[in-house]
């Protein structure tokens, strides 16, 4: 029998909804009408599938060729999809022979990314400008979120920051172009962002900074306008 194996599961935790997600493809992977799901074997999750002999050529055939790119394009259809799931699944699989052996990997997660770097984007950023300086053309800019994160990597040209310098402290928007890579795990990061302008943004009310707030994820109480405007009335007081 041949075994269809996922690692990240076990008969036990394999959902039945996701073995029938991963069947399907598998089915296109055999691509003949003699291929019977006979049992679910221990270990990592394994459909272990009956071959009629009468088919066993082609099913050999079928296997040899798959994931190269020249192989049956059914066949070629049900491998990428079900590396698709192994990757959904941050796991990686196989095809094991009657005898044993692995026939046919599936990398899944463990594919290799290729990275990207240098990928510009344009883009603004709302924040609080905190520093300026430095003896380059370009001149680091130091920004802050509106929930008091800091970030990295923001410069301008000289002229640029004379203006800006008239702005510190206050909530302004950059405007300009990002530069990115993606790293191994496939998560983004900012490596640079070039200001070519920027535009004075009117003092925002609590709302809105709290809302702006949310938006990056901070979890805050449903009342919390109501408690920081209880503050400001008791300062005044």
């Amino acid at each position: 029998m041949y075994r269809f194996r996922v690692k990240a599961y076990t008969p036990e935790t394999m959902p039945l909804k996701r073995l029938a997600q991963y069947l399907g493809p598998l089915a296109e992977l055999f691509g003949v009408e003699g291929v019977h799901l006979v049992d679910i074997q221990e270990g990592s999750h394994a459909s272990a599938l009956l071959v009629d002999e009468a088919f066993r050529p082609e099913v050999e055939m079928r296997l040899a060729a798959a994931g190269s790119g020249g192989g049956d394009p059914s066949a070629e259809r049900g491998y990428k999809k079900i590396n698709a799931l192994l990757l959904e699944d941050n796991t990686n699989g196989a095809v094991d022979a009657p005898d044993g052996a692995e026939i046919l990997y599936f990398p899944g997660a463990k594919a290799e990314r290729p990275r990207l770097r240098n990928i510009r984007q344009p883009g603004t950023f709302d924040g609080v400008v905190e520093t300026l300086g430095g003896p380059n053309e370009w001149v680091p800019v130091g920004v802050r979120t509106f929930e008091g994160e800091k970030v990295t990597g923001f410069r301008a040209q000289r002229e640029l920051i004379k203006e800006l310098a008239s702005k510190i402290y206050e909530p302004v928007r950059l405007s300009g172009d990002g530069y990115y890579s993606r790293g191994d795990d496939g998560i983004w990061s900012l490596d640079r962002f070039n200001v070519h302008s920027f535009s004075h943004l009117e003092d925002i009310s609590i709302s809105e900074a709290l809302s702006r707030a949310r938006l990056y994820g901070r979890a805050l109480p449903t009342n919390i306008v109501d408690l920081v405007r209880g503050e400001q009335s008791d300062e005044v007081a």
